[in-house]
């Protein structure tokens, strides 16, 4: 699938120091000025929303920060020279990136956070209480008790025990009833070959794979196929949002999307070969043969097929058999004795000479 890019929105980190949450893109600690750690983890808000500023927009473009090996101070991906101490930043280590958070949730109903030192209420996108300062926690959920269900195992055991009932009947059906000598009772043929000529002809296909001398009819639109960019007559279908960290305090919210491709799927009519008759020849010899047509300017023989029955004859009656091929059919005399294996529905599962 491809990844559709809605836009970034700015995560925060929390200072090991004085646990001063503070905006991703924020470099140093507000509560403290400490310097933010290589280490530290970037986290999503209670309450995201994309971002409008250029500016941070144009640095959540650049990709993940380099931390300067010589004071660790946090540097912009595009930066050479350490903002802090002027070191070059070729030596430095650059964040990793790429991990998904988690789903993009903008909870735009007015939720609040509730201090826990003051009580005051604050909103969900605060990172500190705007009445006595201290950090708030975000993207904790509320303990919840688990709840016992009790499982009504009676319906599925009788399933179960249906499903095991018709497996059961399925291997009696098909299991062996033990051998039995038949007799070649008859024995029938079929042969039928078909005579086409060339004549208008009704089909049906995609527009782009009709002949250019056919001559079009009704179209519809039809799914053709699924790909991962957009084009035209094709409808976009796309997963939740959810964030990636782009390891610069900002992560970027993308979609997963397939694009269902729609085309025209027409009816067509076109001069080619069609099926004008068809002859059949029938015996109860062992010797078949084809009809022989006497073929009309502009006609030819088409497909052909064949069919040979075999009819036994043992204690509990008649019954049929299809020969494989000519060879086999030519193979059964009538008056032949054969050893029969059957199933309980009456199909051969075996057959052999009696002798």
């Amino acid at each position: 699938m491809a990844k559709k890019q809605l836009g970034f929105t700015e995560l925060y980190w929390t200072c090991p120091n004085c646990q001063t949450n503070n905006p991703g893109l924020v470099k140093k600690c507000n509560g403290c000025g400490a310097v933010q750690p290589e280490n530290v983890e970037f986290k999503q808000k209670t309450q995201q929303e994309l971002l409008t500023d250029k500016e941070k927009i144009a640095v959540a473009e650049q990709g993940p920060d380099i931390h300067c090996a010589f004071c660790g101070a946090r540097n912009v991906a595009s930066a050479t020279i350490c903002v802090n101490c002027g070191a070059d930043l070729k030596e430095g280590k650059t964040r990793e990136a790429g991990k998904v958070l988690g789903n993009f949730a903008t909870n735009s109903e007015n939720k609040t956070i509730t201090c826990p030192a003051c009580g005051t209420d604050n909103p969900a996108a605060a990172l500190n209480c705007s009445s006595c300062g201290v950090s708030l926690k975000h993207q904790e959920k509320p303990r919840q008790e688990t709840t016992v269900k009790k499982v009504n195992w009676l319906p599925i055991v009788i399933v179960a025990a249906i499903i095991m009932a018709i497996c059961g009947l399925l291997i009696f059906a098909f299991s062996s009833k033990g051998s039995k000598n038949a007799t070649v009772n008859s024995v029938t043929w079929s042969r039928s070959m078909n005579i086409e000529e060339i004549g208008p002809v009704e089909k049906s296909d995609w527009r782009d794979n009709i002949p250019s001398d056919a001559q079009i009819g009704s179209c519809e639109l039809r799914e053709h196929h699924t790909q991962d960019y957009p084009a035209s007559n094709s409808v976009e279908e796309c997963g939740e949002p959810y964030t990636v960290d782009r390891g610069n305090g900002v992560a970027e919210v993308v979609q997963d999307c397939e694009y269902h491709v729609y085309q025209d799927y027409c009816n067509y009519t076109v001069e080619d070969w069609k099926i004008v008759e068809t002859m059949v020849a029938e015996g109860k010899d062992l010797q078949p043969k084809w009809p022989d047509p006497i073929l009309k300017s502009g006609q030819r023989i088409g497909s052909q097929s064949e069919e040979y029955t075999i009819i036994f004859r043992d204690e509990d009656g008649l019954f049929e058999y299809s020969a494989k091929d000519l060879s086999e059919f030519q193979n059964m005399p009538i008056g032949s004795e054969w050893k029969i294996t059957k199933n309980r529905l009456g199909g051969i599962v075996e057959i052999e000479p009696a002798n």
